[in-house]
């Protein structure tokens, strides 16, 4: 047989060898190539390595980091990602319970619904800082502020004496009456009312009845069981608020009625 020429034997285009693919080779070749890229080439990372897995490989970062967003973080909560708990645990709950009761407090000590008739006489620290007027009003919760919600259109009534008895005073020309009778007050001036008198009702009961005896002792009998009861009425109210407003009370007597004056039983 004749022998060709070597240049002859093979194209150089047939003679290149077969690419190969980024894992190796092509897997028809014999040298050893088992399909995971061992022909040569870089090996597939996502291939089973030669062996068979390594079980005492050391876990890498991103194997760790996956391990603890399934477990619920480093305390092993579970339900959660990145360390945060799936349910509330006793101390969330604690302090949700806290943040609660704060907030009911500061709405209940801040919001102030002030009556028409009403006052609310507002201290910072037990000083005077104002009146609130009727209306919804708001101040700083306690115990920074403190608001005194007064009545200042109730007409207080003083009845003398209380409950039975007698009230027996003298006149002017010496004889002795039993005085019932009642004074009506309101207040006038929260600020004073609330700041000058520590027992305000103790305070009208003893100027009303310090002002009607006084009266009575200049007024006769006769006057006093009859004729002259408007003025007597008139000058107690006139005396109780001029003493009311010498102590800056607060306080407006509105009136003085004599309900009855007659001798004593045992004059009678």
């Amino acid at each position: 047989m004749r022998t060709l020429p070597g240049w002859l034997k093979r194209p150089p285009i047939l003679a290149a060898e077969t690419p190969k693919g980024p894992w190796g080779g092509s897997g028809d070749e014999g040298g050893g190539s088992d399909g995971n890229g061992s022909g040569g080439g870089p090996r597939n990372p996502w291939a089973v390595p030669p062996g068979g897995r390594r079980t005492g490989a050391k876990p890498t970062a991103l194997d760790e980091f996956l391990r603890k967003a399934r477990s619920g973080g480093p305390g092993g909560g579970g339900g959660g990602f990145g360390g945060m708990p799936g349910s509330p645990n006793a101390r969330a709950l604690w302090l949700i319970g806290v943040a609660i009761i704060l907030g009911i407090w500061v709405l209940y000590t801040s919001i102030h619904p002030i009556g028409p008739q009403q006052r609310g006489v507002v201290t910072y620290f037990g000083r005077y800082a104002g009146i609130l007027s009727p209306g919804i009003q708001i101040t700083p919760p306690a115990p920074i502020a403190s608001v005194r919600v007064l009545d200042v259109q109730k007409i207080r009534t003083e009845n003398f004496p209380e409950g039975s008895g007698e009230n027996l005073t003298l006149t002017g020309d010496q004889n002795i009456v039993d005085l019932t009778y009642s004074v009506r007050w309101d207040i006038a001036n929260p600020r004073d009312f609330t700041f000058q008198l520590a027992q305000p009702q103790e305070t009208v009961r003893a100027a009303a009845e310090s002002a009607m005896r006084a009266v009575i002792a200049t007024t006769t009998l006769e006057q006093a069981l009859g004729s002259g009861r408007t003025t007597i009425e008139q000058r107690v109210q006139d005396l109780t608020q001029d003493l009311l407003n010498q102590y800056k009370s607060g306080v407006r007597v509105q009136g003085v009625s004599i309900k009855q004056a007659t001798p004593p039983t045992q004059i009678v």
